[in-house]
């Protein structure tokens, strides 16, 4: 009887242990999946954090690259701006003939002082070139323009004031302008019309509609 009632006593206590055991590991097991729900929660408000950090940092990047490349496209032009001032200064005591007939072994040294006394009447002295030549691939019926570089600045600027007496004749005088003005000169004579865009000193003038006139370069 006595063992029995042991036998009884023991599996009672063993129930109850186990069951004691039970409500434990279920307490734990519940603060466990809160504390797992709760880490996920941060976790997920970590990385709520660290993607609005991510596109506040690349937005901000993104920014300062676009104020670099404006910097460096200022520069840039205004380099290149600088480069084409000081190429057309280097120009000042040239200017372009065109029109002229070309023929074989001819001194265009020549050629351009009897233009230059047959049709402005001025007789210059060869000195007053310091030297000429044809530009441009030779072409079949096609006369090049020459250029030429004065010994001074004066000669060149009073022959250059005598341009318009070139006008009905095939003779034309330009000046030399670098590549980008002489491009800028051909799209303003398409805004502008023909005969309303001329240059001096390198410097490009336009009359627009209104009568005023317009400067570039």
């Amino acid at each position: 009887m006595a063992a029995l009632e042991k036998e009884d006593f023991i599996k009672g206590l063993s129930g109850l242990i186990a069951k004691v055991v039970a409500d434990q590991l279920d307490t734990l097991k519940r603060e466990f999946d809160g504390k797992i729900s709760d880490f996920r929660r941060d976790l997920s408000n970590i990385h709520e954090k660290c993607d609005n950090i991510e596109k506040q940092i690349s937005k901000q990047i993104s920014g300062e690259i676009q104020v670099l490349k404006r910097r460096c496209d200022e520069i840039d032009k205004s380099g290149s701006d600088k480069i084409d001032r000081l190429e057309q200064y280097g120009r000042r005591n040239n200017l372009r003939l065109f029109g002229v007939k070309e023929t074989p072994e001819e001194n265009t040294d020549l050629v351009v002082l009897n233009i230059f006394k047959s049709y402005l009447g001025e007789e210059l002295d060869i000195s007053a070139i310091q030297r000429s030549h044809r530009i441009g691939k030779i072409k079949e019926k096609y006369n090049r323009a020459i250029i030429i570089k004065f010994s001074s600045y004066r000669v060149r600027s009073k022959i250059y004031s005598l341009k318009s007496q070139l006008k009905g004749t095939r003779v034309v005088i330009k000046e030399d302008l670098t590549r980008a003005r002489a491009d800028m000169v051909k799209e303003l004579v398409d805004d502008y019309g023909k005969g309303r865009v001329w240059t001096m000193d390198g410097i490009i003038y336009a009359k627009n509609d209104k009568g005023t006139i317009d400067r570039f370069g």
